[in-house]
């Protein structure tokens, strides 16, 4: 039941996240300058959303390697394990979540942009 409801919340997450990103003829309505300063940073987001998934798909092999443990009668070792993991899982999750924020946040700015360059 957990990790469904984790695929559903990453499931609208995702969806949330495709939602707010630019449409490329949106970026063509920056200036070189803001598009470059946009696509820096937009892709500085997506690598340390990589990077914390990775780290996610870590804390759940360790998670998997404790409970392996405690079933093999390591009680303490495994349950070490499952709670190292499970704080790597938690930090991994919160640095997602905030990562798409930003990466919301900065869409938000680019189309504020937009509307700037259309005034002048």
């Amino acid at each position: 039941m957990k990790k469904f409801t984790l695929l559903i919340i990453a499931l609208f997450l995702g969806f949330y996240s495709a939602m707010a990103q630019l449409s490329p003829s949106e970026l063509a309505k920056l200036t070189p300058l803001q598009k470059s300063i946009y696509e820096r940073q937009s892709a500085e987001i997506k690598a340390a959303i990589k990077a914390a998934q990775d780290e996610l798909f870590k804390a759940e092999d360790i998670i998997r390697m404790g409970k392996e443990m405690m079933d093999d009668n390591a009680k303490a070792a495994g349950a070490a394990h499952i709670a190292r993991g499970v704080a790597l899982q938690e930090k991994a999750q919160k640095v997602i979540e905030e990562e798409r924020k930003k990466q919301v946040l900065l869409d938000q700015a680019a189309r504020e942009a937009i509307e700037n360059n259309k005034k002048k």
